[in-house]
Order: structure tokens, then C-alpha cells, then sequence
């Protein structure tokens, strides 16, 4: 019906003026394009660069692609809008400017197709500078659409064999490598496709292809790529040293370092990182140098050196201050801190952690955000307990998954492991160290797999098969000392050494305890670590017999938390059977139960029967029963044969129930 009016061939009451063949197309495009054929020439012009513009266009817009006065291209509109061609909005996106939209997707594909090759790529460079223009200084919020221009501009000055399209690709590399970094933090996969694509207009060679190449590692690394990153890091920091950029190649490091890390290279991780700062340390103070300050701190605390990580974690925050209050960097020297304070015992690091989170979410922080996630999740695990830790890691998971952080995703499910260990999800514990070995297989990492191979390996040795738990041990003890961080070293020693004395090697394990009182002694962190595993090691070596080590350890450990203290209890108790310890293993029990762990809780109620009925005491039966329904459902079959024993049952085997 507008095509017949707009050729004349309807009366005003909507009566035919006698035509007798009508003009109907017999597609809706077709109809549409014979519409806008009937525009007048400088009506046409104008309804294409609007199809070039996009869904949503302003006279201001128009007027700079065409060349044209702005009032010019405002009457121009109000007759499109007439012909009911496009309509206006109630509200403008540009103040002063009114905005349009095409009636209709389709009217607005069929006037597109009608804009020569070699005019689509003038207009959509036109329209992305324009677009520039107006955003000024807030280009990062315009930057996915200026790039889509750029880009579209280049792709058709080439189907048209422009010459000379130098300029052209490096305003488009340029507007993508500022589309990257605007949804960094909101979308990863789309970062690293505008990084990727920015990579393919810098071949090597190319001036600047480094800080794009540093980009895209980065992005790689936070979804996962370890291998890749590793790869592209090292290739940028050449870049760097070859255009003589201290700044660009020491950032390019201290992205190394962690990437080095995931990889279980922790010595190649700290070198990269010192040549960082020493770096970032001749030139002007800035975020780069902040962050490493951050980092040196995390890598100082993870080599069980707190004290000395608490002054690079104050002097990244002090420069986080002085730099602006700069929201990324005062984020990481925040986490950096709180990890540092809770490694000292300071339960206060908790606040700069949840302080750092807050400042992350509220910024739009990406992957920043999920290691302070990972980061805090250790601490609420000690002192709330595994229930209050694996909430987080919900959360945490959530927040990963939906922006895509591949690397991100993964730490945080590795930090599940321990919390699911002491709710006696065993069997999903093990499930899911299964799959951090076969991830990190495939991305190029090595650090959490070890981790995995602990956990299975203790799964291992309470469910009675003490020889697979020790293959297990031999292969990832040397590992990591290799790596030689607390975090994997202390509870590795811890459970090899468990494994040693479950295997009847009685000397072995005596071995490991002392290597582990050694490794604790030089290093202070330590300490932290050590109050961890304390249960566990002084029944090793009560059993071994060496109750001066366990009294030792003991004294050595940190008990500033609640799972340290609840540790120090058992480890007490232990100590003192038979006399003293039927109130202490009671105590335990009801502690360790309400703080969620089910293996201890069991062991505390064993501890207690078997001192009850050694003093020929009443109740001691009953302990065993508790005892007994918590281990059956964990299937610990060692600790269910003792009690069997005990209660003068014939030991019952139990391995059709093994997985």
C-alpha cells in the first residue's frame, strides 16, 4: 500500500486510479527496494549512509559521511520519516541530536545492499570517526563499535583494491586493540577475537605488534591458553627489547611470571619476575610497577617468606595511592596483603581481601576479581569452615564461567578440593582432581595437578590401599620440591609421610617428618601451613614412635585459626592416651563436627572409644558406633577394621565398595 502511494496509484480514499497491472514485486526485498527507488537522489544518499551507520543514526552522523549541512540532513529524515521508511525515537543517545531507526530490519538490509563496494568503506570510516569524535576522551565506551567501522571499512577498501590502505589498517589495529581491552573485564572471548584480529593487521616486524601481542597472551592466559600465553609473552618481550620499550617488556615479564607459575617452572616464575621489577624500577612509577610490587608479594609469601612479603604488599599499596588510587592496582596490592596478614595469622587480611572483591566487582575486574575469590577462599576455609568455603567457590564459579576465564575457572574448582575432602565428598573430590589433571593437560599447566595428585592419593590411604597411595606420593613429592612452594610442599611431605607409615616403612616416614620440620624451620610461613596438617603428623609419628617430633611440631605450628586450633586438639589428644584424652577426643568430636569435617569428627570419636575402654570405662561403644556410621558412609575401611577389632568383630571386607 505505501508503494502505491508513493507512485501515485492511490486516491485519497484508498480507491486504485484505473491501473490495471499493479506493480507488486514478488519478494518482500524486492518490494522494499522498489520504495526506496522512487526517493529522490539526495534522499537515497542520505537513506544510505544511514544503512552504512547501523540500527540507530543521527543527523550529525549522516551530514559528516555525506558532506552535507546537518539541517540539510535533518529535513532530508523528516521525509524518510514521512514515507514511514525509518521513525524517530522518544529519546536520543546524543544530546542535542534526535535519533532514528529504520522501520524495519529488512528496509534497512535492502538499502544497505544497495551502497556501492567502494562507497561502503569511505562511510563506515567516515561513520567510525565520527563516532570517535563524539565520544572524545570516552572512546572505551564506543570501543566495539568504532572497531566494527574501522573494520568494516578495511575489509571493503580491499574487496575494491584501494591502494595505499597503510593508514586505514593501523586506525582499524588501533580501534581493536581498544575494543580488547573495554570488554576484558566483561567478555574474554570477545577480547581475545578483537586482539586476534588486531594481531593479523601487525605481521612481524611491524612497530607496536608487541603491546598487541602482550594482549593477546594475556587474554589467552586468562581463558586457559597456558601453553599459548607462554608462547606469546615470551615473543612480545623480544619485541620489546628489540624497539629498546623497558616499560612494555617489564609488564610483558611480570605477566610471564605467572604464567611460568601455572606451568610448575617457580623458578623461571621468580627470575622473570625479579627482571621485571628491575625493569619497571628505571622507569617512571606506574601501574606496571605496582603490579609487580603486588606480585613479588605473593611470590615472597608462597616461598614462606610472609614478613618480607608484607613490605612489598605495603609498598605496592603505598604506590596504588600515590599513582591516583588507581582501582586495578590498589585491587592487587589489597589481595596481595590479605593473603600475606593471613599467612602471619592476622585474620584482618580477610578485610583487605573482602575489601579488594568489593573494589574488583565494582569496577568490572575480571580476572583480578577471581584470583582475590580464589585468594579468600582459603582463609574462610580455616576459620568458617568447608561449607562457608565451597559458597564462595559457588560464587566464585558463577562470576569465572560467565565471562569466560578459563584459567580463573579452573584454580577456583581446585579450591573445592580440600573443602569437599572434609564434608566426606570424597568420591567428588577425586572426581574433580580428575578433571583439574586431564584440564590442565590440555591448557599447558602443571601447578594444580599437583595439587589433584595429593588429594587422590589421601583418598587413597583412608580408603585401606596404602601401596597406590604411595606410587602416587613417589611421583609427586619430587615435583613438589622441585617447585619448593609451601602450599604444595608442606601438605605433600605431610601426606607422603602418612602414606610411608600406612605402608609399613616406618623409617621413611620418619624421614619425610623430619625434612617437613627442617622446611618449616627455615621458613616462617611455614608455620601457617604446618598447623594445617598437624593432626595428621602427629599420629605419624606417635605411631612411629616419636612423640619429642610430635611435641615439637606442635610448638612449631600456627594456631591462629580455628581449623589450626581444632588440629592442635587432636594432635593433644592424641599425645596424651589414654588418661588425659577421652575428654580432649570428646571435645574434638564436638568441634570438628560443627565445623564440618567428617573424617576428623570419626577419628575424635574412635580416639574417645578407644580411651574409654582401655580405662574400662562406660560409653566407649558407644563412640565406636558413631564413629562407625560417619566412616561407613566415607568408606575409610582402615579405621572401620579397627574398630571392628576393637568391638571383637570379625573384620568384614569391604572392597566391592571401592571405586
Amino acid at each position: 500500500m505505501r508503494l502505491l502511494t508513493d507512485r501515485g496509484l492511490l486516491t485519497r480514499r484508498g480507491r486504485l486510479t484505473g491501473a490495471s497491472d499493479l506493480p507488486v514485486p514478488d519478494t518482500v526485498q524486492a518490494l522494499i527496494a522498489a520504495r526506496l527507488d522512487t526517493l529522490a537522489p539526495e534522499h537515497k544518499t542520505l537513506r544510505q549512509c544511514a544503512a552504512v551507520f547501523g540500527k540507530v543514526f543521527w543527523p550529525g552522523a549522516l551530514a559528516a559521511m555525506d558532506g552535507v549541512d546537518e539541517e540539510e540532513a535533518r529535513g532530508g529524515l523528516a521525509q524518510l520519516q514521512r514515507k514511514e521508511l525509518i521513525r524517530a525515537a522518544r529519546v536520543s543517545a546524543v544530546e542535542g541530536e534526535p535519533e532514528y531507526s529504520f522501520w524495519h530490519a529488512l528496509i534497512r538490509d535492502v538499502a544497505y545492499a544497495q551502497v556501492p563496494r567502494t562507497s561502503r568503506s569511505r562511510r563506515h570510516r567516515a561513520a567510525a570517526e565520527w563516532i570517535q569524535a563524539l565520544a572524545g576522551d570516552r572512546a572505551t565506551d564506543r570501543a566495539e563499535l568504532i572497531a566494527y567501522h574501522f573494520t568494516q571499512a578495511l575489509v571493503h577498501a580491499r574487496a575494491a583494491r584501494e591502494p595505499d590502505l597503510a593508514e586505514l589498517e593501523g586506525s582499524t589495529r588501533d580501534a581493536l586493540v581498544l575494543a580488547g581491552d573495554s570488554t576484558m573485564g566483561l567478555s574474554l572471548a570477545r577480547a581475545g577475537a578483537h586482539y586476534r584480529q588486531a594481531l593479523e593487521l601487525c605481521p612481524p616486524g611491524t612497530p607496536g605488534r608487541a603491546r598487541v601481542l602482550a594482549r593477546a597472551a594475556r587474554a589467552a592466559f586468562q581463558a586457559g591458553r597456558v601453553a599459548e600465553a607462554a608462547g606469546a609473552f615470551q615473543e612480545a618481550i623480544d619485541g620489546f627489547a628489540a624497539e629498546g620499550e623497558v616499560v612494555g617488556q617489564g609488564e610483558a615479564l611480570n605477566r610471564l611470571s605467572s604464567v611460568l607459575w601455572n606451568q610448575g617452572e617457580a623458578r623461571r616464575a621468580r627470575e622473570a619476575l625479579l627482571r621485571a621489577v628491575e625493569l619497571l624500577e628505571q622507569a617512571q612509577p606506574g601501574p606496571g610497577l605496582c603490579s609487580a610490587y603486588a606480585q613479588m608479594a605473593m611470590d615472597r609469601v608462597m616461598s614462606g617468606h610472609p614478613q618480607e612479603a608484607l613490605g612489598w604488599a605495603d609498598k605496592a599499596l603505598a604506590l596504588a595511592e600515590e599513582l591516583g588510587g588507581l582501582p586495578e592496582e590498589r585491587l592487587r596490592a589489597l589481595d596481595s596483603r590479605g593473603v600475606v596478614r593471613g599467612d602471619l595469622g592476622d585474620l584482618g587480611g580477610m578485610d583487605d581481601l573482602r575489601a579488594a572483591l568489593e573494589l574488583g566487582l565494582e569496577t568490572g575486574a575480571g580476572y583480578d576479581t577471581a584470583v582475590v575469590y580464589n585468594n579468600l577462599i582459603e582463609p574462610l576455609w580455616l576459620s568458617e569452615g568447608p561449607v562457608a568455603a565451597l559458597e564462595t567457590c559457588q560464587e566464585a564459579i558463577q562470576f569465572t564461567e560467565r565471562r569466560g576465564l578459563g584459567e580463573g575457572t579452573a584454580w577456583i574448582r581446585s579450591a573445592t578440593l580440600v573443602p569437599l575432602l572434609d564434608l566426606g565428598r570424597w568420591d567428588e573430590a577425586v572426581d574433580t582432581a580428575n578433571a583439574l589433571i586431564v584440564w590442565e593437560r590440555d591448557h599447558g599447566g602443571q601447578y594444580m595437578s599437583e595439587m589433584a595428585h595429593q588429594i587422590k592419593a589421601r583418598v587413597l590411604l583412608w580408603r585401606g590401599e596404602p601401596q597406590a597411595a604411595r606410587t602416587l606420593a613417589r611421583a609427586f613429592l619430587p615435583r613438589a620440591r622441585e617447585i619448593d612452594e609451601l602450599q604444595l610442599l608442606v601438605p605433600a611431605l605431610s601426606t607422603a609421610a602418612a602414606v610411608e607409615q600406612a605402608a609399613g616403612d616406618h623409617a621413611a616416614a620418619r624421614a619425610l617428618v623430619e625434612v617437613l620440620q627442617r622446611v618449616v624451620g627455615d621458613r616462617p610461613g611455614g608455620r601457617w601451613y604446618l598447623g594445617q596438617h598437624l593432626a595428621d603428623l602427629v599420629r605419624v609419628c606417635v605411631a612411629v614412635g616419636q612423640p619429642a617430633t610430635a611435641e615439637a611440631l606442635c610448638a612449631q605450628a600456627n594456631h591462629g585459626v580455628a581449623r589450626n586450633q581444632l588440629g592442635l586438639l587432636s594432635a593433644r589428644a592424641a599425645l596424651a592416651e589414654v588418661e588425659e584424652a577421652a575428654l580432649r577426643y570428646d571435645e574434638a568430636a564436638a568441634r570438628w563436627d560443627a565445623y564440618g569435617h567428617q573424617l576428623e569428627h570419626a577419628r575424635a570419636l574412635l580416639g574417645a572409644g578407644r580411651c574409654l575402654l582401655t580405662l574400662d570405662r562406660p560409653g566407649g561403644r558407644h563412640r565406636f558406633k558413631d564413629a562407625q556410621a560417619i566412616l561407613s558412609t566415607l568408606k575409610a575401611e582402615p579405621l572401620l577394621d579397627e574398630i571392628d577389632t576393637a568391638l571383637g568383630n570379625p573384620t568384614t571386607p569391604r572392597y566391592n565398595q571401592r571405586r
